[in-house]
């Protein structure tokens, strides 16, 4: 899949965008893109799975794809957003170029190097703190953020910025509840969308033929344990067909403009200095072009088994634009529109490199080491796994073995 060819004639400058981030009245960046099964609409595709909800409710959800009907029309989430910002990730981590574009902050663990954006919990992950060097830098810039700063954690690791994250733990003396919001949303909807019948048996020559034959009353034992045919049972399934695609992506332009190089003790309360202004560009500028990088980044066509999605040939397939929240606005589109419009993924990444190199961020060329023996021993977890079964399974025996009683005693 493309992002389109874009507007190759854009001159790439470090304020091109200044106009959005000074004013209130854009909302967003918005990333549209219609796409199709690679088999055609005529076949089904496998949409996000969800379990069943709990209960005994005859109409709570069954499991399965997770179709909505709003007024008559149909629809179906094929991926989420928390799944779509980790491929949207995965695929930013991969390309060493646009891997370049983020701080280089990394971690060891056992001989293995990740990137800070690859922690689960991203800057809030307990794991990343282990190393008492990083710790100390990530409190500090949490500290700031806390306090209305958002430079530090931004040269740290701009991604928590732009996906969100939630501190939910804290050490002593540590601060904990901070959350911040996801900036950048995508999704893939299908739309009029109805389950696909789903039965499969799986039924090898050899096992039907070898195995099977004349085993009278074991035939269930033993394809239980998988060596022969399973037969077909109803259960949930994922599998929808669809007349439509719609992969979406917004980046929201009044969560960025919020961002300050200042804590609120430093002056919140009063106008900006034009060099707080000028400062406090250079950090939105930056967030910006990460963000618009992620929205611009196209994922791997295949979301999962039996889930191949391509462009459709739909000349406006893939369209880029600039909204506003009031109508007037969007009456009288100004050149920024236009810009908006022609922007591709490599005009963003260029914009992106300028504005990291006018903010700065951290540079740490070795990583920082994690040991999984502090990882345990920070979680209060010890001995070895064997040695924890052992002691799970005598902990359950003695729960489950009757008492002697007195007179046994």
């Amino acid at each position: 899949m493309s992002n389109g060819a874009g507007n190759m004639g854009t001159n790439i400058s470090i304020g091109m965008f200044d106009e959005i981030l000074n004013s209130d009245s854009y909302s967003v960046v918005s990333v549209k893109e219609k796409l199709m099964p690679a088999a055609g609409f005529e076949h089904p595709v496998a949409a996000a799975m969800y379990p069943a909800a709990e209960g005994t409710n005859p109409n709570r959800f069954l499991g399965g794809a997770n179709i909505v009907d709003r007024g008559g029309t149909s629809s179906v989430i094929i991926d989420s957003i928390a799944s779509a910002a980790n491929r949207r990730d995965r695929a930013m981590l991969d390309s060493q170029e646009l891997r370049s574009l983020l701080p280089t902050v990394e971690f060891e663990v056992e001989g293995k190097i990740f990137h800070i954006m690859e922690a689960p919990h991203r800057c809030a992950d307990s794991s990343i703190a282990i190393n008492a060097a990083f710790d100390q830098k990530l409190q500090a810039a949490l500290v700031a953020f806390h306090n209305g700063d958002a430079a530090p954690l931004a040269r740290l690791d701009v991604s928590s910025l732009i996906g969100g994250f939630w501190k939910s733990r804290a050490k002593p003396g540590e601060l904990g509840g901070m959350k911040s919001a996801r900036l950048i949303c995508s999704q893939v909807v299908g739309l009029g969308a109805t389950v696909a019948s789903q039965k499969n048996v799986f039924s090898g020559s050899m096992g039907a033929q070898a195995i099977n034959h004349d085993l009278g009353d074991a035939k269930q034992e033993i394809s239980s344990s998988g060596h022969g045919r399973v037969p077909s049972v109803d259960r949930a399934t994922n599998k929808v067909h669809v007349n439509e695609i719609i992969s979406t992506t917004t980046v929201s332009l009044g969560g960025i403009r919020l961002f300050r190089c200042r804590t609120k003790e430093a002056g919140w309360g009063r106008p900006r200095t034009e060099a707080e202004i000028a400062e406090d560009l250079k950090l939105q500028r930056y967030v910006l072009g990460v963000a618009l990088v992620k929205a611009l980044i196209v994922p791997a066509a295949t979301l999962r088994s039996e889930c191949d999605l391509i462009q459709t040939d739909d000349p406006d397939a893939f369209t880029v634009a600039l909204k506003t929240r009031a109508r007037a606005d969007r009456n009288n589109p100004g050149e920024i529109f236009n810009t908006i419009a022609g922007l591709d993924l490599r005009q963003a990444m260029k914009f992106c490199a300028l504005a990291k190199e006018d903010f700065g961020v951290e540079n740490h060329p070795k990583p920082f080491e994690i040991k999984k023996a502090d990882i345990r021993a920070d979680a209060g977890v010890s001995g070895s796994a064997a040695d924890r079964k052992k002691l799970s399974k005598s902990q359950i025996v003695a729960k489950t073995e009757p008492k002697p009683s007195a007179a046994e005693v």
